[in-house]
Parts: C-alpha cells; sequence; structure tokens
C-alpha cells in the first residue's frame, strides 16, 4: 500500500520478530502452569501418583521435587553456554557469509540465520519450565527463563547492527 509516498510492509518489523521470539519462553512458562495448576494436576496427579506408588515407591515428592529444582538450576548454565554458541554462530553465519562471496551477506540470509539461532538458548529455556511439573522450585526456572530471553535479545541486537552496517537501503528492507 502507498500512503503519503511511503510504502508500507505486510511483514513485521525484524525488532517485533525477537521481540516476539523472546517472550515465547515466559509465555510457555505461564500456558505450562496454568495447564498444571488447572487441568492437568487436578486430571491426572491422582493416577500419577498411584502409578508412582506401584512402579517406583521409592521415588517420593521430596525427591522428585529436588531432582527437578537441580535439573533447573543446571540448565541455567545449559542456557548461558546456548546463548554464547548462539551469539557465536549467528557472527560466524554473518561472517562466512561475506567472505563467500566477497559481498555483503543479505539482509534477508541475516534474518533467516537470525530467526533459526534463536532457537538454540530457548530450548534449555524451554526445557526448565518443566522442571516445575516434578515440583520443583520457581526461582531457577525464572532465572533460566530470564536468561534465555536475554540472549534471544542479544542475537537481536547483532542481528540488526550487521543487516543496518550495510546500510540504510539494506536496513529499510
Amino acid at each position: 500500500m502507498m500512503s503519503d509516498g511511503v510504502q508500507s510492509s505486510p511483514l513485521p518489523g525484524l525488532r517485533v520478530v525477537v521481540l516476539l521470539i523472546a517472550i515465547s519462553v515466559p509465555i510457555m512458562l505461564g500456558i505450562e502452569t496454568l495447564l498444571r495448576v488447572y487441568v492437568l494436576g487436578p486430571l491426572y496427579g491422582p493416577v500419577l501418583t498411584e502409578l508412582r506408588g506401584i512402579y517406583w515407591p521409592e521415588l517420593t515428592d521430596e525427591i522428585i521435587a529436588t531432582r527437578a529444582t537441580n535439573t533447573a538450576w543446571i540448565l541455567i548454565g545449559v542456557t548461558v553456554v546456548a546463548g554464547c554458541v548462539g551469539i557465536a554462530l549467528l557472527r560466524w553465519v554473518i561472517r562466512r557469509a561475506s567472505a563467500a562471496t566477497g559481498e555483503q551477506p543479505t539482509p534477508n540470509k541475516i534474518r533467516d540465520s537470525l530467526l533459526l539461532l534463536t532457537s538454540i538458548p530457548q530450548v534449555p529455556g524451554l526445557l526448565s519450565t518443566l522442571c516445575l511439573a516434578g515440583g520443583g522450585e520457581l526461582l531457577p526456572v525464572l532465572i533460566c527463563v530470564g536468561v534465555s530471553t536475554s540472549f534471544v535479545v542479544v542475537q537481536g541486537f547483532v542481528g540488526e547492527r550487521a543487516i543496518e552496517a550495510m546500510g540504510p537501503a539494506a536496513a529499510a528492507c
């Protein structure tokens, strides 16, 4: 569409897309919590407790909760490593694309790489939300989700800077 000589793009901008990707893990935490507390817990909680008592009587609620909490703490470290790997891979993809062609990579290639590589720090963040299902503590899960979200935002800044470095015409794409 043309309005006042400016063409509006039907696609959301890079910042909007990165923001939506970044908040997906916190949204998942909220949805998982609501489902666990109001749907799955009341429906399947007693059945799962009975099955666990039959097949794994040594696994008490306290043991499961401790293991889930420890897993969530470990996933914080995994998220930090995954986030650093994601940023390094994004920078490597940008450098490699420009070295292979001898030209700057296209904004679409950077955008596509960015959207793919943001999943790297999100996976441990998503896994940490599942620790709450085992009775794990909320604090390590919230820290892991925050770290995951932060790395996605940092990746967005790296991708945006790479696109801006190509000039105003590339940044407008």
